[in-house]
């Protein structure tokens, strides 16, 4: 499934294959080739903080980061998980370092119930637990936030 608008993001793909270059083959072709596809660039952590502003209190309940510095030669991968936001405790961790997230799950509670998504660096979304049908429209209007 995918969905095409005027309004940012344009091109939406739900349960999208490893790879979507013919998809996307297909797509340029069908509009003569007058179309440029690009990646959303987004961070993690922003795009959270876009859905705060737009939702209730968002939790982050963990953050994966692949390339953390702990030196100018050393580069870790870490993972900081929990059951409440893992964001105060990451000081404990890393001190007064920046953390530049790859991924983040984000907990927050509804009126329809509780949510739990992974947000993914490039604008990748994967809803882990939603109580609605649509869960596409919070995310995509916390994109549009960072689009603009």
């Amino acid at each position: 499934q995918f969905r095409i608008s005027v309004n940012y993001p344009q091109l939406e793909i739900k349960n999208a294959p490893r790879s979507i270059k013919n998809f996307l083959n297909i797509i340029a072709s069908a509009l003569d080739f007058g179309i440029a596809v690009e990646a959303v660039e987004c961070l993690p952590l922003k795009w959270a903080k876009s859905l705060a502003n737009s939702n209730t209190a968002v939790e982050i309940l963990a953050i994966r980061s692949a390339r953390f510095s702990l030196s100018n030669e050393v580069q870790a991968a870490i993972s900081v998980i929990g059951t409440c936001d893992v964001r105060n405790a990451l000081p404990a961790l890393i001190g007064k370092r920046n953390i530049e997230a790859d991924s983040v799950i984000c907990g927050w509670k509804a009126d329809s119930g509780i949510w739990r998504v992974e947000l993914r660096a490039g604008g990748v979304a994967r809803v882990i637990s939603s109580p609605e049908d649509q869960p596409a429209v919070a995310l995509r209007k916390a994109l549009a936030i960072l689009g603009r």
